[in-house]
């Protein structure tokens, strides 16, 4: 008998009776075993951390990043993924948080890394809030969508007033997949919120979700027809899942644009790209 085949066959059946099968947020939350100490959201502040291309080591253990974090770089010689490389570069007085599940962290010595080269090439964009108090006095929903493919993009604004009385925007960004491509009993979406500042022209916090929505909710959703559906495009998930969260006093347009691109998925960044008058760098 082939002891190679042996061991594959032994590999296998471990992998199958340790594998934990999950479908949804909510199962993924039920396995977590989070950081302490960390906000009402799951997130950690991770300013110490040293981040690498996988994951990052802080307190001498080593974090994946989350399942939903995406670890793409934005060049060949980076070692970092790029969303960590536009909060490092251009937001350096900063809170960063992040989820540390301490179910995929070992001790830092025994980190093994398997990155790869792989990276995109991503567009910058300028884009222009110059007329936002004119143009927005109540909550505005802006949707873009591809021809082709029949993808969404929704961006929605509103105003505020935070607790100093400071007029302040909501800035909502969610990708709509054509719901024709999904095929479970459920859809999840990337969602990044934001705050804007439009007497300083900066934002204060910008930060990444992913939604989870019942399949039959998310078509009604899509349709964007609440007056047939009573369920308004801009809808919440029933699942609401919170990734990463950056906080400073003065974001620039230019680094929450790029935030919003990289964290969106590759279809989806032309698309928000679309919605703006801009130069292409």
């Amino acid at each position: 008998m082939d002891h190679k085949m042996l061991v594959y066959a032994l590999i296998c059946f471990l992998i199958k009776s340790k594998m934990i099968e999950i479908e949804g947020v909510s199962q993924i939350c039920r396995h977590e075993v989070l950081r302490i100490p960390h906000n009402k959201y799951g997130l950690s502040l991770v300013n110490e951390a040293k981040f690498l291309r996988q994951g990052f080591i802080i307190d001498g253990r080593y974090y994946l990043y989350n399942i939903f974090f995406d670890t793409t770089i934005g060049a060949a010689t980076d070692d970092i993924p790029y969303t960590i490389k536009i909060i490092n570069e251009e937001i350096p007085a900063r809170k960063l948080f992040l989820r540390c599940d301490e179910k995929v962290a070992l001790p830092a010595d025994r980190m093994i890394s398997t990155a790869t080269a792989d990276f995109q090439k991503y567009r910058g964009i300028t884009v222009d809030f110059g007329d936002i108090e004119r143009l927005v006095n109540k909550k505005e929903i802006i949707v873009h969508y591809n021809p082709d493919h029949l993808d969404k993009v929704v961006m929605i604004i509103k105003p505020d007033r935070d607790r100093e009385g400071h007029s302040f925007y909501h800035i909502e960004v969610e990708e709509l997949w054509n719901p024709d491509k999904a095929r479970d009993s459920f859809v999840i979406t990337n969602y990044v919120h934001s705050q804007y500042y439009p007497d300083k022209k900066v934002f204060n916090h910008v930060d990444f979700s992913v939604n989870q929505y019942s399949k039959t909710i998310f078509e009604e959703k899509f349709r964007d027809a609440v007056t047939d559906t009573e369920v308004p495009i801009d809808k919440y998930g029933d699942e609401h899942y919170k990734v990463w969260c950056v906080e400073s006093d003065a974001i620039e347009i230019s680094t929450w644009s790029k935030l919003v691109c990289a964290t969106l998925d590759e279809p989806f960044r032309d698309l928000f790209i679309e919605m703006f008058s801009m130069k292409i760098d």
